[in-house]
């Protein structure tokens, strides 16, 4: 699907409960539930950002599971990774969405009806906003059964935020 400067809304269709005639650029079944993050960045860059964040959340996992001996440094801990996680997807991500029905839509956020652009907007995790998007995007499920919408400058996955 291509578009020309629209604002995106990634969400679970179950969440548009009063726009029935929103425009809907896409809607897939999904596997599993979804717990996903959006990167404004093409694959290549997404996925090595991937591996970065995921080597600081496994010294994360590691220091609060075996290096932590106090609750004050329990503390620091997740002070840091919460200003880690601030910073990252603030730099990297247009947010994170979640999708628990089994389904994935992407809509025009503008052709929402009012009840649910407020939802949306009060509701930042279940649903990733877009700005001004242009370009082309497409629901891909690779080989190892991952499923992805990928698109320029536009790369969700699954993650552990």
């Amino acid at each position: 699907m291509k578009v020309n400067n629209i604002t995106l809304v990634i969400v679970d269709p179950c969440y548009i409960v009063n726009s029935q005639d929103a425009t809907c650029y896409l809607r897939e079944n999904t596997v599993n539930n979804w717990n996903c993050m959006c990167y404004k960045l093409p694959e290549e860059e997404a996925l090595k950002k991937i591996i970065e964040w995921n080597k600081f959340y496994f010294d994360f996992s590691r220091k609060i599971n075996f290096g932590c001996n106090s609750r004050e440094e329990r503390e620091a801990a997740y002070r840091e990774l919460d200003k880690n996680r601030e910073g990252f997807t603030s730099e990297y991500c247009y947010g994170t969405f979640c999708a628990d029905s089994g389904e994935i839509a992407i809509y025009d956020f503008n052709t929402l009806c009012r009840n649910d652009r407020e939802w949306i907007t009060n509701n930042r995790r279940c649903a990733c906003i877009i700005p001004n998007y242009t370009g082309e995007f497409n629901y891909v499920i690779k080989d190892d059964k991952s499923i992805h919408i990928i698109g320029d400058n536009l790369y969700t996955t699954q993650s552990n935020f």
